[in-house]
């Protein structure tokens, strides 16, 4: 351990562990600052968003994952997901969004296969995959 510590210049004895201490807290105090950030964004897009339509034309993992980590595996994958969007009355587009995902849910991640969103009638880059709409029918928007 030493010499990866000396190696790498990370002082891993246990002053310089205390030493960062403040840093790595700030770190996990702004990551949990973000998933609210995110979860109230998500909360006000079901509430308020325009239900629609997206095309998964692609899916990567965006290597982390949310929830539970206890007994059981509750954690949720976070993926970034290439999207089609179709709204009704508008031209479909689209749009690169990271989300997390129901481990459940995991099986619809299929490309080609048809996902419910809800989008900011304002703003249609700000938009989410529904996880819990009914699973739309094949061809409707």
């Amino acid at each position: 351990m030493k010499k990866q510590a000396e190696a790498t210049g990370v002082d891993t004895s246990l002053r310089g562990l205390l030493a960062q201490a403040p840093g790595m807290m700030s770190q996990a105090t702004d990551a949990l600052a973000q998933v609210q950030s995110g979860k109230d964004e998500g909360d006000r897009l079901r509430a308020e968003g325009v239900p629609g339509t997206a095309k998964l034309l692609a899916v990567r993992d965006a290597g982390m994952t949310l929830g539970g980590g206890a007994v059981g595996g509750l954690d949720n994958p976070v993926a970034v997901l290439d999207l089609e969007v179709t709204l009704e009355g508008s031209e479909s587009y689209r749009a690169t969004i990271t989300q997390m995902v129901p481990r459940l849910a995991v099986g619809r991640l299929i490309p080609g296969t048809d996902l419910p969103v809800k989008v900011d009638p304002m703003d249609h880059s700000k938009l989410l995959v529904d996880w819990e709409a009914p699973v739309p029918e094949a061809g409707s928007p």
